[in-house]
């Protein structure tokens, strides 16, 4: 089994705190229900990695270590799941991000098996592509991806240190990136436009596309949001480490509302953060607890089409979801305990 950042190592980097960033204004979002433990049931969850909800408001969950994907309405009723531990067609070792087409076929990374795999809404298996390696359409642990309005996939292909672009059949269009760590020092300072650094990567994790097209990486551990054009161009970034808004402890999940605001998922620091367009910090919740509101390892975030925030709470086996400034929560609950 090869290592991990996030599945093998989660205890990482801790950095020093940071210099101070503009005002913010920090949200008190209250819970409205709250459960969960680890289980492998239907609506348990085993480490949840990646979550990403449809225009109908399906929510999907890549159930990692329960090697499936579990499907909800917006209120967490269970609905459907599908998968199993193996390498077959339609099976997991680690089922990493999650991303649907227009037509609503969804695309599934797995981060052992270095592959892609295309199922419709209902689990049907459609096919797949992608091996071990470094090569052109060839992966090293791929964990976020994201499908633009052209129908183009984009991955990030976390050990290779690089984003990958396809075709919806998974024909290579093109790849940007190799590896380029930003001094601890550097960073602290938010001094992240260092000479080269711009457009490389210290393991990318997640991606998000806005409606024009721009594409978001989450360089996980240079604790920065670059964007891209659709053709890898380098726009800019925003970020840097520490504890202040604005900075991470390792920038993860990360997904774009209708108006554009960026909503990342600040692992270490254990909250959501909330950005303008511009990468200016709005808002940002949560701290390091398993109560109301709180995260162990925010590992994803998608945000629907009514402005839902959904969070996978990685160590915590559960997903918090955040309505009108309140919360709904959902994990090991069984129907009759959901209000």
């Amino acid at each position: 089994m090869k290592s991990s950042i996030f599945y093998m190592t989660l205890v990482g980097l801790f950095y020093l705190n940071a210099c101070a960033h503009q005002s913010f204004k920090t949200s008190t979002t209250p819970v409205i229900e709250i459960g969960g433990s680890k289980g492998n049931a239907q609506g348990s969850f085993n480490e949840p990695f990646a979550i990403t909800v449809g225009n109908d408001g399906v929510v999907y969950v890549a159930d990692a270590r329960n090697y499936r994907v579990q499907t909800f309405d917006r209120l967490g009723k269970f609905l459907i799941q599908w998968g199993r531990q193996g390498a077959g067609p339609g099976e997991f070792e680690r089922p990493s991000g999650l991303a649907l087409d227009s037509k609503g076929n969804v695309y599934v990374s797995d981060y052992e098996l270095d592959r892609i795999q295309k199922f419709d809404s209902t689990g049907k298996y459609l096919g797949q592509w992608g091996k071990s390696g470094k090569k052109p359409g060839q992966f090293n642990s791929p964990t976020g991806i994201a499908i633009d309005s052209k129908d183009r996939i984009y991955v990030t292909d976390t050990y290779n240190h690089r984003v990958q672009k396809f075709s919806l059949h998974g024909k290579f269009l093109k790849e940007w990136g190799r590896y380029q760590p930003i001094g601890v020092v550097r960073s602290f300072l938010n001094f992240l436009w260092n000479p080269g650094a711009e457009g490389n990567f210290n393991y990318p994790t997640r991606i998000a596309i806005n409606s024009d097209n721009v594409v978001h990486v989450s360089d996980s551990y240079n604790n920065r949001v670059q964007r891209f054009s659709a053709d890898g161009a380098y726009l800019s970034q925003f970020g840097g480490a520490g504890y202040f808004g604005g900075s991470f402890r390792v920038s993860s999940g990360i997904d774009i509302d209708k108006q554009g605001r960026l909503f990342v998922a600040d692992y270490y620091n254990n909250r959501i953060q909330v950005f303008s367009p511009d990468g200016d910090i709005l808002c940002y919740w949560g701290k390091q607890g398993n109560e109301k509101g709180f995260f162990e390892g925010p590992a994803d975030v998608a945000v629907d089409s009514e402005g839902n925030v959904y969070v996978a709470d990685w160590g915590n086996h559960r997903v918090q979801v955040f309505k009108n400034m309140k919360v709904l929560f959902w994990s090991a609950m069984s129907d009759a305990n959901r209000s």
